[in-house]
């Protein structure tokens, strides 16, 4: 009796160092996807995606199966995340070089439109390319700085001599300016479903905490999207994320955004009042579901679609993380309120199919 008294005493105790190490275990994927390292907006958002989906595995009593299959996938997540950030910063770096070079060639060009100036001009061109073949991001700016300085020093003395070389260095700097405007733009649009992206939704929701102006955000999360890529490929997933974001765009007003946060998830600033904005996010989830035609190679094909939005307003004091926070927690409650919805892709046809 004693014996056994001892064993079951020893049995308890192993399962309580089990759940403990299971739970310093989560608590390291959860550690990871905090703190990650963003390389960009939406690679960081699909990066803690499949962290969370990772660590959330482990709920409850996680065998040795669910627990041998959660570091492969740890893994290779790691490893496609490190790969992706290595391969963005000598990207990065190559930009930056080339940006260098260009300004280079540009001061040793304008050696040419002023005899007076060749001189100081020729020595920021040799400056320059010494600049470029820099590895330390650091001393790059802190050289540039100086080049800067200098250059508009000249450009100073210029204008005052050369009523014909300022007219066409102002031309230069529209131009320029207009070149910048259009990479701005680009930088905060979504590449594949042309809304805004989760960079420029950041911005909103922050230039409207600045001004003190109410406002609110639903979050979209496309029910169990990952069956369709993982069954029928990435490009009907694609197809299938722009016919969505076609159809949100068309449900809000002219001062409303449509974003894409990242992965299948969708987020909208609303500028409307609490109880606005709680009734719209229920008529607008409904619209979002239901029949999508999604053009493909093989011809057009329906796909069924649901999708669970969690809302959230700002209340005074909040950052726009603990706004996103509620929305997502909104969110997740949404979907373990409801059955389990998968995307259906049975209903194949090719003609007659509605409009998405």
């Amino acid at each position: 009796m004693i014996s056994l008294r001892k064993a079951l005493t020893e049995f308890d105790e192993l399962g309580q160092r089990l759940r403990s190490a299971l739970d310093c275990y989560r608590g390291v994927i959860e550690s990871i996807e905090r703190h990650a390292v963003e390389i960009t907006v939406q690679e960081a958002a699909e990066h803690r995606k499949t962290l969370r989906r990772i660590r959330e595995s482990l709920a409850g009593a996680a065998g040795e199966q669910s627990l041998s299959q959660s570091r492969t996938e740890l893994d290779a997540e790691l490893e496609r995340y490190s790969k992706s950030a290595a391969a963005l910063l000598r990207s990065r770096v190559s930009e930056i070089r080339a940006i260098l070079e260009i300004l280079a060639q540009a001061a040793q060009a304008m050696t040419t439109h002023s005899d007076g100036y060749s001189a100081r001009f020729r020595a920021f061109a040799q400056e320059l390319e010494g600049v470029a073949q820099m590895s330390s991001l650091a001393e790059i700016r802190r050289r540039l700085a100086g080049s800067v300085t200098g250059i508009r020093s000249c450009v100073e003395s210029m204008q005052r001599e050369g009523a014909g070389s300022v007219a066409r260095l102002k031309s230069e700097l529209r131009l320029f300016q207009q070149r910048v405007e259009e990479a701005e733009s680009l930088a905060a649009t979504d590449s594949l479903t042309g809304l805004a992206n989760r960079r420029r939704a950041e911005q909103l929701m922050q230039r409207r905490i600045d001004a003190g102006q109410p406002f609110s955000i639903l979050l979209f999360d496309l029910d169990d999207f990952k069956v369709a890529n993982d069954s029928h490929g990435h490009q009907i997933g694609d197809y299938l994320l722009q016919a969505f974001a076609k159809r949100l765009l068309g449900q809000f007003r002219a001062g409303d955004v449509a974003c894409r946060w990242g992965g299948d998830e969708f987020l909208v600033v609303l500028d409307s009042l609490l109880p606005d904005a709680a009734g719209r996010s229920r008529e607008v989830a409904e619209r979002m579901g239901g029949l999508y035609a999604v053009k493909t190679l093989n011809g057009p094909i329906n796909i069924r679609v649901s999708a669970s939005v969690g809302f959230a307003h700002h209340e005074p004091g909040e950052s726009w993380q603990d706004l996103f926070t509620k929305a997502d927690a909104s969110l997740y409650r949404r979907k373990a309120s409801q059955p389990n919805r998968d995307l259906r892709l049975d209903d194949v046809c090719t003609a007659g199919l509605p409009k998405a």
